[in-house]
């Protein structure tokens, strides 16, 4: 099976949220709840991925090649396992970032049009055409 159809089984946001992890991990080596502590810093809003989601996900890529880990011993804690991106992730870092660049100008013109007309003190002169 090729990664097109078997990504396409995941949920909404799945994609999202991989290339969201392979670009913390790509800026340092980082263990899941490092992952889970890093996202609570960014401007994602209301959203925020359970703590198991990002385990699993980060289970899921390191099977499907995107990842490596080694354990981490750490005396007198819990060992705990360090995640770093692959050439096959970094391309798909690139690959994720690219098409987020190219929807940020689609993002940027909706973002607009709703400060236009659809905020409290938007100009409601405009007619929708329907």
């Amino acid at each position: 099976m090729s990664d097109k159809g078997k990504y396409q089984l995941y949920p909404p946001g799945y994609k999202l949220l991989r290339v969201l992890i392979l670009w913390l991990i790509h800026r340092q080596p980082l263990h899941g709840y490092g992952i889970a502590k890093e996202m609570e810093h960014l401007p994602t809003g209301p959203w925020k991925p359970r703590t198991g989601a990002i385990y699993t996900i980060l289970r899921r890529m390191d099977e499907d090649g995107l990842l490596s880990s080694e354990w981490e011993k750490r005396p007198g804690k819990k060992d705990r396992r360090i995640y770093q991106v692959t050439k096959k992730g970094e391309r798909i870092l690139k690959q994720g970032l690219t098409l987020l660049k190219r929807r940020m100008k689609l993002f940027k013109e909706m973002v607009a049009y709703y400060d236009t007309y659809l905020t409290k003190n938007a100009d409601t002169t405009k007619q929708r055409q329907d």
